[in-house]
């Protein structure tokens, strides 16, 4: 289960570039960033500058193949549920893949889970589950 803003995929950009799209300068250009601050556009910009870097150091032979654009990495996943972009998403289940158990949710629709549960009622969490 994790929870998924634009500041936790600003913090994990460096990682999952790598892993998607392999070692390269695009990894380290980004954590020369302070993540904690930095804001989407900026890095977006970093992104477009290190991809003609990298293109102009091979000839134009190297082709990085990414999502279909770039702020496409920074997107929240919208919510499952109510299917609405939202700031803040839980996702729970398996790693996203094809065929994986994975829900990504808002925190509204949570709060609508958890009170058709009864656990969540009226804005108070209960110890036990609704009518089991």
């Amino acid at each position: 289960m994790k929870l998924i803003t634009k500041r936790t995929l600003i913090i994990g950009l460096p990682d999952q570039w790598g892993k998607e799209q392999g070692a390269g300068i695009i990894p380290d250009r980004l954590r020369l960033l302070n993540l904690e601050t930095v804001t989407a556009k900026e890095v977006i910009d970093v992104l477009e500058d290190a991809l003609k870097e990298e293109k102009e150091q091979s000839g134009g032979k190297k082709y990085t193949a990414h999502r279909t654009t770039l702020e496409e990495w920074l997107r929240v996943p919208d919510c499952l549920e109510c299917n609405q972009s939202k700031e803040a998403v839980v996702e729970l289940g398996e790693l996203p893949y094809y065929d994986s158990a994975t829900v990504t949710l808002c925190v509204t629709c949570l709060k609508e889970a958890l009170a058709l549960s009864g656990v969540w009622c009226d804005g108070n969490w209960s110890d036990t589950w609704g009518p089991f």
